[in-house]
């Protein structure tokens, strides 16, 4: 299981997972794990990879382009289907992470 999945959107959803400075204003990290997932799949190449995530609580309330923290890492999400949404990584993003050692969660 992915140790924490915190969703970063803008503008402040309603559920209130950003919280503003000042209203309007800069946003800032709050560090509260707000959603938990697991791994569908990980695929790695030479030039990056894609990981996908079940995570039933957060996925309807994504978008594509939509920016979530996954154990610490800022992915942009890149598809959604049902309750998964996929994540493109860069081979920067997986030499600088401990994502290469991820491993699917077994059903």
């Amino acid at each position: 299981m992915i140790r924490g999945i915190l969703l970063l959107r803008f503008p402040i959803p309603r559920w209130g997972l950003l919280r503003g400075i000042n209203p309007g204003e800069a946003f800032m990290f709050t560090g509260i794990i707000e959603h938990l997932g697991t791994i569908d799949s990980l695929k790695l190449h030479a030039e990056g990879g894609r990981l996908t995530i079940h995570a039933p609580t957060v996925s309807p309330h994504l978008a594509i382009a939509n920016s979530i923290a996954v154990d610490g890492c800022c992915l942009t999400v890149v598809a959604l289907e049902g309750e998964r949404f996929s994540t493109d990584l860069s081979a920067e993003t997986i030499r600088k992470t401990s994502i290469s050692g991820w491993k699917r969660a077994h059903a």
